[in-house]
């Protein structure tokens, strides 16, 4: 029981990140801007470098990770509901990029909060 009122007060304050006051960790607490240069210097749309064989990851795919986890912390929340957002990084990683081109002051928590009320009506069973 401590658990899931922990998780709910959790997600609260990450839902309400825009708000005044409110930390967000990671690259969720990063500006759109900051994205934006990362897609600049990525080769790789969900980001990884490629040498020597070996894939090295880089910033985009920090920011591509994080909205991943995000997303499945929302669908966990969800886990009741017959539908749950799908999760695919590829997609999420061209969204993030094309939102952050046109906000480039939002955090990368805001825009996520964005992404799941665009795609709240393509929900998977």
């Amino acid at each position: 029981m401590r658990v899931t009122i922990n998780f709910f007060l959790l997600l609260f304050l990450t839902l309400s990140c825009h708000a005044q006051g409110v930390m967000v960790s990671g690259y969720g607490s990063e500006t759109c801007g900051k994205v934006t240069l990362a897609y600049t210097k990525s080769s790789n749309p969900i980001g990884g470098i490629e040498l020597d064989g070996k894939i090295y990851l880089d910033e985009v795919n920090g920011f591509t990770q994080w909205m991943s986890g995000y997303l499945s912390a929302y669908n966990w929340h969800l886990s009741g509901a017959k539908t749950q957002l799908p999760a695919d990084p590829l997609a999420m990683g061209f969204w993030l990029k094309n939102y952050c081109e046109k906000n480039p002051t939002h955090m990368v928590a805001y825009a996520m909060q964005v992404y799941i009320l665009e795609h709240s009506g393509k929900r998977s069973k």
